[in-house]
């Protein structure tokens, strides 16, 4: 971690004078790679530690004591976060280094659900480490100001997970559940943690229910709009409901974002993703032949879509 730290303050002070370009790129890639073996010597250590922490921190007196001198796995973790975000080095973020080390397989390989799920695991277990600021202090509420957004990660595994789907028509029985709770944990990352750059992943959850024609997954029924849209004369709550399925929770990504961008005065990023996510109009259903209930569900969420 010293190390780190000493490397950063070289990075800065070569910044701060003109001509030394070629030295400015040589400290930000030495940054870069003991960042790497930084945080590859604490995921070896697993990160049980920093969840037993977060639970003993839970009762008021373990709390008041403060984060003792010997979690030397959390104060790594917080130093290379923070030395990462003061670096600002291109594709060298904190979330771009630890991605490369937590992914240990091409993405492509994976077909077992807990593999993926040591990654979700994995991440939020990193996140709350975030609120803490450079002097070590937690700042409540920090992550809605300063994102510590990592799309990418969750972006992959969605587009495995839709690849697998697309791939066997005969899925498991709990497929279903598990595509929700996925989209869920992107529902949650955007309300709770403020990952507010969320167009990638939204043209995702898109492309998908696009190549299915806008249909609900197999063996879901449903036959009304989600409820938030039949209270639009009101607020209506955008939380995740129990009934929600995974194009409802879609609909609500859609929503909190178009939102969020217009609490921010961000028209531009409101006018590129409705544009980002018109379907095409290009259904048809000859009135000689039958329209069955999953072609009608296809289409209310057509209208659905466009109603949010």
């Amino acid at each position: 971690s010293i190390v780190v730290l000493l490397t950063l303050r070289l990075l800065q002070m070569a910044r701060a004078q003109q001509g030394h370009d070629s030295l400015t790129y040589d400290l930000e890639g030495l940054l870069k790679v003991l960042a790497s073996h930084l945080i590859k010597a604490l995921l070896d250590q697993g990160l049980d530690g920093i969840r037993k922490l977060y639970d003993d921190l839970q009762y008021l007196s373990y709390r008041e004591r403060g984060i003792q001198s010997d979690q030397y796995a959390v104060q790594g973790w917080v130093i290379v976060i923070k030395v990462l975000q003061a670096a600002k080095i291109p594709r060298g973020s904190f979330w771009d280094v630890t991605n490369s080390k937590l992914v240990a397989v091409n993405m492509k390989d994976i077909r077992d659900a807990r593999m993926m799920e040591k990654l979700w695991y994995s991440m939020f277990s990193l996140l709350p480490l975030c609120e803490f600021d450079e002097f070590g202090v937690v700042i409540r509420g920090q992550r809605q100001k300063d994102p510590f957004d990592n799309w990418i990660l969750p972006q992959q595994m969605l587009k495995r997970v839709f690849e697998l789907y697309s791939l066997n028509p005969r899925q498991f029985p709990g497929f279903n559940d598990y595509c929700r709770s996925i989209v869920s944990r992107c529902h949650h990352l955007m309300v709770e943690w403020g990952w507010w750059k969320c167009s990638g992943v939204i043209g995702t959850f898109f492309d998908f229910f696009a190549s299915q024609n806008l249909s609900h997954l197999r063996n879901e029924e449903v036959y009304t709009s989600p409820r938030f849209l039949q209270e639009l004369d009101k607020e209506p709550s955008l939380a995740v409901e129990p009934e929600d399925r995974c194009f409802h929770i879609f609909l609500k990504l859609v929503a909190l974002s178009i939102k969020h961008f217009r609490q921010v005065e961000d028209d531009k990023n409101i006018r590129n993703l409705v544009a980002r996510l018109l379907p095409n109009h290009n259904r048809q259903y000859p009135k000689e032949e039958s329209v069955h209930q999953r072609d009608l569900a296809s289409l209310r969420n057509h209208h659905d879509l466009l109603c949010t």
